[in-house]
């Protein structure tokens, strides 16, 4: 039995009571864990699209989401599903334009769950709205941080549209991190000028050479590695350094792939 903190239980309870919801959900405060344990929790009568931004937020939840009348899906599969029944073809670049074109008739759904709303671009905004053309008095809930928004090829004014997509809502936050101390959390709090509240005093930092970091790196994965720091400097050192001992494993296909995804 998962053991909620008291702002996961407040998520909750205001969900079940039927309320529109925007949640600030900071780093590491199990806002999945969150959404999965109210998709569980909902009663069986109401019917539930939970949209995940990725292919794997959408896997990871599936597993974890055993009740029958909740869709778990992402904005691309959702298409997908709805246009293959309509014997529409289309690649995965053009699902959403395709979708959009179609405006297909789509079903009732008594809530949304919206996550990761802050990687919401313009032609999943307009997805959006025409779900709820469908649905005018479904229940919204949008959780995200937009601290942590890692795309940035939109136009869209996220903030103000899931205000407006919104409209009549209450706002939540998730404070308590509980995958960083307390000391590493009040860091990143100042740096993005939000409160952080780190609960993780097990969270260990490891401070490598240079030499040391080059031989735990060749080890790992490109795919599960991410590098945060100016291209210059160590960073580039480090990076190319990787590139002319694995050149093979690490190269500048691999390693821009990666970075791209």
């Amino acid at each position: 039995m998962i053991k909620l903190s008291k702002e996961q239980q407040a998520f909750i309870n205001k969900s079940l009571e039927g309320k529109n919801l925007l949640v600030d959900a900071c780093i590491g405060s199990g806002k999945t864990t969150a959404i999965q344990h109210l998709c569980n929790t909902f009663p069986k009568s109401k019917k539930i699209l939970y949209l995940t931004y990725n292919r794997l937020l959408k896997i990871d939840a599936k597993k974890k989401i055993k009740s029958k009348n909740i869709v778990v899906t992402n904005y691309h599969g959702f298409a997908y599903d709805i246009l293959s029944k309509l014997g529409i073809s289309s690649g995965v670049s053009d699902l959403i334009q395709s979708f959009l074109k179609e405006k297909p008739l789509i079903d009732s759904y008594d809530v949304l769950i919206i996550d990761e709303y802050q990687d919401i671009e313009l032609e999943l905004a307009s997805m959006l709205e025409l779900i709820k053309e469908s649905n005018s008095k479904m229940q919204i809930i949008a959780v995200g941080d937009m601290k942590q928004k890692i795309y940035d090829k939109t136009t869209l004014d996220v903030e103000k549209f899931i205000e407006c997509f919104l409209d009549s809502y209450e706002r939540l936050e998730f404070t308590k991190c509980f995958r960083l101390s307390t000391e590493l959390a009040s860091k990143l709090g100042r740096i993005w000028g939000k409160e952080i509240v780190g609960v993780n005093e097990n969270c260990l930092v490891e401070e490598l050479s240079m030499e040391d970091t080059i031989k735990f790196l060749e080890e790992q994965n490109p795919k599960d590695i991410l590098c945060l720091g100016s291209r210059s400097k160590k960073m580039a050192e480090v990076l190319n350094r990787l590139e002319e001992d694995k050149p093979l494993i690490f190269n500048k296909n691999s390693v821009c792939k990666y970075c791209r995804v």
